[in-house]
């Protein structure tokens, strides 16, 4: 069976903020039995984290009904010091 065989439509023009206004869901398929499959990611290119988890994608799908909410994860600029558990600062790289 053809994976394409229940797609009805594929649009993108249904776009949904969610309450980070950096992620976007966009509705991307309904399928024939009627389930939507909306596409969310990030509008400044970065990973999204599914909020609860340790999951990280670079755009999610999911069906309608999916409560899943989505943060942006935002690598530490080059120049930044990393700042350990404790607090302190990292600058092993500059010895």
């Amino acid at each position: 069976m053809d994976n394409n065989e229940n797609i009805v439509n594929d649009t993108n023009t249904n776009d949904i903020n969610t309450e980070n206004e950096n992620i976007v869901k966009d509705l991307v398929k309904e399928r024939n039995d009627g389930v939507k499959l909306y596409r969310s990611y990030s509008v400044n290119g970065y990973d999204i984290k599914k909020e609860g988890t340790s999951e990280v994608y670079s755009d999610a799908i999911d069906v309608e009904t999916a409560d899943f909410k989505y943060t942006e994860v935002i690598p530490p600029k080059e120049d930044e010091d990393v700042k350990n558990d404790d607090n302190t600062v990292d600058n092993t790289d500059t010895i």
